[in-house]
């Protein structure tokens, strides 16, 4: 079963698994094959809140 939730990012486990989420998607030839840097990983759940 596969629950979709709206992702609190003031939330630890939802901004972890946002960037995770991403972080994957970056790694894929697709999305340029190389993953986030440590600071767009530290930063993304504040900006993306913004």
């Amino acid at each position: 079963m596969i629950d979709v939730v709206n992702a609190e990012l003031d939330t630890p486990d939802h901004a972890n698994a946002v960037v995770q989420l991403l972080n994957e998607y970056a790694l894929d030839p697709m999305g340029g094959g190389k993953g986030l840097s440590e600071y767009v990983k530290a930063n993304l759940p504040s900006e993306l809140a913004n």
